[in-house]
């Protein structure tokens, strides 16, 4: 259901933006390249750790990293 719902609000967004509509469909079940794990570095940056994984709606809708030596956390 999300799926329908994810495409349709692209098209409406379009249209009401007054851009034309694309074919946006696209696999309504998504598999991640990588899976991440709270306390696990990130794959091919060892000097970033992730924090916290905030399951959603999307597989990932937030991601907090922190950088190991500089104590620099971002939220993706």
């Amino acid at each position: 259901m999300m799926h329908l719902i994810d495409t349709s609000l692209a098209y409406w967004v379009a249209r009401r933006l007054g851009r034309p509509t694309k074919r946006l469909w696209y696999p309504a079940h998504l598999t991640p390249d990588i899976k991440v794990v709270d306390g696990k570095s990130l794959p091919f940056f060892d000097d970033w750790q992730v924090l916290v994984t905030a399951q959603g709606i999307q597989i990932v809708t937030c991601l907090y990293i922190i950088h190991k030596q500089d104590a620099f956390i971002l939220r993706i």
